[in-house]
């Protein structure tokens, strides 16, 4: 499959991400921009803002119709980290596909863009026995998605290369981000970076290279923390779908209930800006760390039981209901997603640590690189395939 034509619309026009008012002024004046609402329903409409990421700023615009459209301002340097003009790519590829929502135009700092109707799952939410098969069975449709690949052959008139995993593309650019950071703080002779030896990161990303084992070629969402799943619910619980929360810290949210997940039908994803073809392992691996959250409480990660029956109701959509997978290829894939596992947490290790360099935000970058390692060092001397060569003088938080 050739890549989408893509015709989006850009607007030279540049958010104040600093500025609260600027933000909500800004989301309401791009409604009326691209013809999305009237002056008047702009003023009238109620812009919340959405706190589920720590890198970008999301605003949900509400208005009196009922309608609602979205508005992304990047984060401080992620542009750094994340190929926007990839990433415009990937949503013409999700929507064209009905996985995505439209694309309403890019600005200079952001994305307009539909809203997908739901609420954002909390990360206790995501080993709920109704919530865990709508992700699975979800993430069964991207990954029987057609690869995209490039639409024209290269300059020289020789054929384009097939479609590729971009998994070790992206660590081997990041990882070049930390070394040059370190360098750049430390002098060229710099050894380690925020507390982590260069020589062991270097060590375990060939480590991985070297041991990760094949796994189907798909399109992976690449970041499906908790506030990037989406949940719908039945008829009866339909209303949870459309409620507004304020976006206050302490607000309860009522789709966050047993008998609200109870509810639960059906699970979407949204933020595409990491998706990239790459190992099917690594998206389910990089999930199953995400049970854990922020707070990487990796005790929440999926006991083998639900690890075996996750798969199972995964291959069984990715077959298409035909027919359930052999005990043997659920063995194949749990034992391919731990290997995986490692990798995923050396993803966002090395991202945390670019991020610790670039970003404005008030987070723990540094901090979260760290527990992330501590746990990789943990997970390898208990399961890599090969001892890890990572020094333990190197993991303190």
């Amino acid at each position: 499959m050739t890549a989408p034509t893509i015709s989006v619309r850009r607007i030279d026009y540049t958010v104040d991400s600093n500025n609260p008012q600027a933000l909500d002024s800004s989301a309401r004046h791009l409604g009326v921009v691209l013809g999305l609402c009237s002056e008047a329903d702009a003023q009238a409409a109620k812009v919340t803002r959405c706190k589920q990421g720590i890198t970008n700023k999301l605003l949900k615009v509400s208005l009196p119709s009922g309608n609602k459209y979205l508005m992304r301002v990047y984060g401080h340097g992620t542009s750094t980290l994340i190929d926007r003009d990839a990433e415009v790519r990937n949503m013409a590829y999700l929507a064209s596909h009905g996985l995505a929502p439209p694309l309403h135009a890019r600005f200079n700092n952001g994305l307009v863009y539909g809203f997908v109707k739901g609420t954002a799952a909390h990360p206790d939410a995501l080993a709920h026995p109704q919530v865990w098969p709508a992700i699975a069975k979800h993430l069964a449709e991207w990954h029987s998605l057609p690869l995209p690949s490039p639409s024209s052959p290269s300059n020289d008139g020789a054929q384009a290369p097939p479609p590729a995993s971009q998994l070790f593309v992206t660590l081997d650019r990041w990882l070049g981000m930390v070394t040059q950071a370190a360098q750049a703080r430390d002098g060229p002779t710099a050894t380690q970076f925020e507390g982590i030896a260069l020589a062991d990161l270097g060590a375990e990303r060939d480590r991985l290279f070297a041991t990760l084992p094949a796994s189907p070629l798909t399109f992976n969402h690449n970041d499906l923390l908790s506030g990037n799943v989406i949940l719908q619910h039945d008829q009866a619980h339909a209303d949870l779908d459309a409620i507004d929360l304020s976006g206050d810290a302490n607000e309860v949210d009522p789709s966050d209930t047993p008998d609200a997940l109870a509810s639960v039908v059906s699970a979407k994803f949204i933020d595409y800006e990491y998706g990239a073809l790459g190992p099917a392992a690594f998206d389910v691996a990089n999930h199953w760390c995400e049970w854990a959250g922020f707070e990487c409480e990796y005790w929440r990660y999926p006991a083998t039981e639900t690890q075996r029956a996750w798969l199972t109701t995964y291959l069984t959509a990715l077959n298409k209901e035909a027919k359930p997978p052999t005990v043997a290829e659920v063995d194949t894939w749990v034992e391919h997603v731990k290997e995986y596992t490692p990798a995923s947490h050396f993803f966002w290790i090395l991202w945390a640590l670019v991020q610790a360099t670039v970003s404005d935000i008030d987070f723990d970058y540094a901090g979260y690189a760290r527990l992330r390692w501590s746990e990789l060092k943990r997970w390898c001397e208990a399961r890599c395939r090969r001892p890890s060569r990572i020094s333990s003088s190197r993991i303190r938080p």
